[in-house]
């Protein structure tokens, strides 16, 4: 598990509740998933 600062889990359990604070807990022992992203802005007509 990622170590976090005490303060940062006091408050955002606070804030989130148990339940919600706890799924956000275990998402830091799963894969990130893999994600592109295009920036249409940078697109030369398929070049």
């Amino acid at each position: 598990m990622v170590a976090l600062p005490e303060e940062f889990v006091r408050t955002t359990r606070q804030l989130m509740g148990e339940e919600r604070f706890n799924r956000y807990l275990s998402a830091f022992d799963q894969q990130p998933p893999v994600s592109i992203r295009l920036n249409p802005m940078k697109v030369e007509g398929g070049k």
